[in-house]
């Protein structure tokens, strides 16, 4: 007997199938997810292009940025997040969502992501100057490049930057 609640027959209930993929190693078959004729979810239709084995040279590929964000969960600011004013987030426009992780003495991360369309202007974000740290393929940002942030910067469409403060 199974812990389902609701018996499911035909399309009655729905599944996430249809949504995942199997993890696109290569651009060979079945993405190197399998030697078998076929995989049970299916693949996505652009593996041959987004794979493990492609992104690995592109550095603001999904892979890389991913890895990025995952190398920042050791920071000061980021191990600092249960302290009171470690972490918060907000809409600064209606397109783009601001995350700010602190230590608030010496380190301090601002995440900036641009969910629409459109340019967005932002103007006195904080009366600090920060330093690229990461910058998604559609950002006109480098790692390594200062931000004032006191000053107006410009967000691309679908631009997600991540900024870093050092006392």
């Amino acid at each position: 007997m199974s812990n389902v609640d609701v018996e499911c027959t035909g399309d009655s209930c729905e599944d996430r199938d249809g949504e995942r993929t199997p993890m696109q190693w290569t651009a060979g078959k079945n993405a190197d997810f399998s030697d078998g004729e076929s995989t049970w979810l299916p693949l996505s239709p652009e593996y041959q292009r987004y794979n493990v084995q492609t992104e690995r040279g592109v550095s603001r590929s999904s892979l890389n940025i991913f890895k990025g964000l995952q190398a920042l969960k050791s920071s000061s600011a980021f191990l600092a997040f249960k302290d009171d004013g470690g972490f918060s987030y907000e809409a600064v426009t209606e397109q783009v969502l601001q995350i700010i992780r602190t230590n608030k003495i010496s380190e301090e991360y601002r995440i900036l992501v641009n969910m629409g369309n459109g340019m967005e202007i932002l103007d006195g974000l904080a009366p600090k100057t920060y330093e690229y740290v990461l910058a998604t393929a559609y950002s006109t940002h480098y790692p390594g490049q200062k931000a004032d942030l006191s000053q107006r910067i410009i967000l691309m469409p679908y631009e997600a930057v991540v900024l870093r403060w050092l006392a």
